[in-house]
């Protein structure tokens, strides 16, 4: 999931709705992966040895890669946690003698096991379509001592648990760990997922995950092509027959809801000449007050030449995001050197001006010379705050405008050094601040996520647009700094004429939603004195106050401030939740007490326990919801 296909040079017009669906769900762990300043890589590239805790997921996941029946003999082995083990011999191959593999280690057996779970597979049931359903496994603690928990691992980032890292259960304890999954848009089996739970000084416990995805709304025609069906005709049925109604569609085309009839079959008319007009390729949802699917993605296959292609740069790898009116860059990041540069990294980093422009002049050192991920001596001096080194190798000729491989610019890096004279270097030799890297963002977008205001008021001083779009993700720089940044950066944004109501491409999300879910309590402190609207909602229907009680990052002091500036705490999502009922279904250290502050409020009004209708759950699965409280955790996600 964070391979992202513009990288591929895919032009715009082949791009289908899902695959750009795919490239805004990712754009996170692609910004998170590849910010200015971090070099990631796996174990191999950097050298790194793995932990031993590293170690025994690896072990506990392996798979063999050939399942055929001619494949290497192994011993099969039944399952050990629940203290079931039965060890039976392969037969040893035919053929040459030796030729035949080395004996496997044997499987631990279950006195291996002293913390043990009820079962090994868990089934989720129906899972509908971009929801949320949570079912239970039982742990015990089988020894006369305490046991500790190191952590539980989901096998991708859809899946979450209520246990927090190093939670310590006692001897003979019991506890009911919740797993909660989240089901993609189309209707597949719910295979291949697992959760490991990692315990101190004992082999890891892996539980396999089944279910099925249901779509309990399809479309007519499933897929839709311009071409194809010109009249752009769409309908929406319900096949449980429960009615429903349209409440809001992404992107907005100009249709209007408010006059719908529940029904169990809908039909909508999608206007092509609309979707030409949009600045940028969005996947269409359509929002729903269905009890069991709240939104439909719909699939639309676009023909080649649908928009306009956009004007190729020479040798830019962007382009498939890029729209006419965007600047790019037109240089290739620069070839990828071999030899190790750590030697001159150090240099930079210690500020030894001297000693780097004699390897340059004296020793033959490129001065376009790039790190692993294609960053330039520019590009790195910039991201280390290096106001000499910048300016010499500015001097020698290095290129301003130079790219890496997630074409990013040494103005975008200097996002991480957080240092204006850096940022006014850059700008005096030339730095173009309309440039955008491969998710659409500019030096502005960075310096609002990770920079300080002083920076940010330097390239708003420099023309840069105050309401320049991420292309990916929708994100402004105000939602950037709302959500992620620095809270002094939020008023020299708006005196610039940040637009306050703006909402993303994700989710309809505006700058004070994002506040309230992932911003810092100044950050959204910052943004209520902006006037913006309290009771703003995004395409779920979920109002500030409600993404905070519905979020990890929602805390007790943001509801409080909410509720103080004027918030309705009352309110209503889409699917006529309250903030009590959202809470309820968090699973993160918060959440219990985000519970206790809004009982008081709202417990009169809403129903004891979450409804099947709102979690999804199905009254066929096989493992039931715990009753009573439980302390859920779950790490929230990276941006």
């Amino acid at each position: 999931m964070t391979l992202l296909m513009f990288q591929s040079g895919i032009p715009m017009s082949k791009i289908t709705t899902k695959a750009c669906s795919i490239v805004l769900l990712t754009s996170f762990a692609f910004i998170a992966s590849c910010a200015p300043g971090d070099e990631g890589g796996s174990t191999a590239q950097t050298g790194a040895k793995p932990s031993g805790e590293q170690k025994q997921v690896a072990a506990a996941n392996a798979v063999p890669t050939d399942r055929s029946a001619s494949a290497i003999p192994v011993n099969s082995v039944s399952l050990t946690p629940t203290g079931e083990a039965a060890a039976q011999e392969a037969p040893p191959a035919p053929g040459n003698p030796a030729a035949t593999p080395p004996p496997q280690p044997e499987p631990p057996g279950p006195e291996a096991y002293f913390l043990t779970a009820e079962t090994t597979t868990v089934d989720m049931g129906d899972i509908p379509t971009n929801e949320f359903v949570t079912k239970t496994c039982k742990l015990t603690n089988n020894s006369e001592k305490p046991a500790t928990i190191v952590r539980v691992q989901g096998s991708c980032g859809c899946t979450a648990t209520n246990i927090p890292p190093n939670t310590i259960m006692q001897p003979h304890e019991s506890r009911d760990m919740e797993i909660k999954v989240h089901g993609n848009p189309n209707p597949i089996p719910f295979t291949g997922k697992t959760v490991t739970v990692i315990v101190e000084g004992q082999p890891p416990i892996t539980i396999k995950l089944t279910g099925q995805i249901v779509q309990f709304v399809k479309t007519e025609p499933a897929i839709l092509n311009p071409d194809t069906h010109a009249d752009g005709k769409l309908k929406l049925i319900a096949v449980d027959g429960s009615p429903f109604r349209i409440t809001k569609m992404s992107p907005d085309i100009g249709l209007k809801f408010d006059d719908m009839k529940p029904a169990v079959e809908q039909e909508i008319t999608l206007n092509w000449d609309k979707y030409k007009a949009l600045p940028a390729f969005q996947p269409t949802y359509v929002y729903l007050d269905h009890p069991k699917c709240q939104q439909v993605l719909v699939q639309i296959s676009f023909p080649p030449g649908f928009w306009p292609a956009p004007p190729k740069p020479v040798g830019n790898p962007n382009t498939g995001l890029i729209t006419p009116n965007q600047e790019v860059s037109n240089k290739l990041p620069p070839p990828r050197v071999e030899e190790p540069l750590q030697a001159v990294i150090t240099q930079i980093k210690m500020d030894d001006l001297d000693g780097l422009m004699k390897r340059i002049k004296d020793d033959g050192l490129s001065i376009e010379v790039a790190d692993r991920n294609g960053t330039t001596l520019l590009g790195i001096a910039a991201q280390e705050g290096k106001v000499d080194i910048v300016k010499a190798l500015l001097n020698a000729g290095a290129d301003v405008n130079a790219v890496d491989r997630n074409g990013r610019t040494p103005l975008m890096a200097a996002a991480s050094a957080k240092n204006p004279q850096v940022i006014y270097a850059l700008l005096d030799g030339g730095a173009n601040v309309g440039l955008r890297d491969q998710i659409g963002s500019t030096a502005l977008s960075w310096t609002a996520f990770r920079g300080s205001p002083d920076c940010v008021q330097a390239l708003l001083d420099a023309g840069a647009d105050a309401n320049i779009v991420t292309t990916t993700t929708g994100w402004t720089p105000l939602i950037w700094a709302a959500g992620f940044g620095d809270a002094a950066t939020i008023p020299i944004l708006v005196k610039a004429g940040a637009k306050l109501e703006i909402g993303d491409n994700l989710d309809g999300s505006t700058a004070l939603i994002h506040a309230a879910r992932t911003g810092k309590i100044e950050c959204l402190q910052a943004m209520i004195k902006t006037g913006a609207k309290l009771e703003a909602v995004d395409n779920l229907g979920k109002t500030a106050f409600l993404s905070c009680a519905a979020t990890s990052g929602g805390t007790v002091e943001k509801l409080k401030i909410l509720a103080e500036a004027g918030a309705n705490v009352h309110a209503r999502d889409s699917r006529k939740q309250n903030a009590l009922e959202l809470a309820r279904k968090r699973t993160d250290p918060r959440s219990e007490a985000i519970i206790a502050y809004l009982e008081p409020l709202l417990g009169a009004e809403t129903s004891a326990e979450p409804s099947s209708a709102a979690t999804g759950s199905s009254p066929a699965a096989t493992v039931q919801k715990p009753t009573g409280t439980f302390t859920p955790t779950s790490q929230p996600s990276s941006n």
